[in-house]
């Protein structure tokens, strides 16, 4: 239940969630597994049958299909970039080597893909010392 307003509120979170799924980013299948426990949660709390969750997360599932496909390259960029940080350790990653073919093969990629604005994320990100900071900023962006 709830009435109109928790209706409402519903659907403001709800469309967080398509917003957030729709977008290609590393981790996306760890969301899709939550969003799905939010709409079951949210029709039984609703008293709505678990078919009207089963609904919503096929509409869902539409966007992010779309944007799972968009992230498969970024997987194996994120992959090499990672292992190729591991790798060297607290070694200047400016000096040549693995990282930083990895890093630049990752952004030349994404300047084929059109979009600048996630070239110069990636960019900045590149230039980081702080990962964390930047997986932070990549999930709140896409909220």
């Amino acid at each position: 239940g709830g009435g109109a307003a928790a209706a409402e509120q519903r659907a403001r979170v709800r469309a967080l969630w398509r917003r957030r799924l729709s977008v290609p980013l590393v981790g996306m299948e760890g969301a899709m597994e939550r969003y799905r426990a939010f709409e079951a949660a949210a029709a039984l709390a609703a008293g709505e049958p678990a078919a009207a969750a089963e609904r919503e997360v096929a509409t869902a599932e539409r966007a992010y299909s779309v944007a799972w496909k968009a992230a498969g390259a970024r997987r194996q960029h994120e992959s090499k970039v990672a292992a190729a940080r591991a790798a060297r350790g607290a070694v200047d990653p400016w000096g040549g080597g693995s990282e930083w073919e990895a890093w630049s093969a990752y952004l030349a990629a994404e300047a084929e893909g059109g979009d600048p604005w996630r070239t110069r994320a990636l960019f900045e990100r590149m230039l980081s010392p702080d990962e964390s900071a930047w997986r932070r900023a990549e999930e709140a962006a896409a909220a």
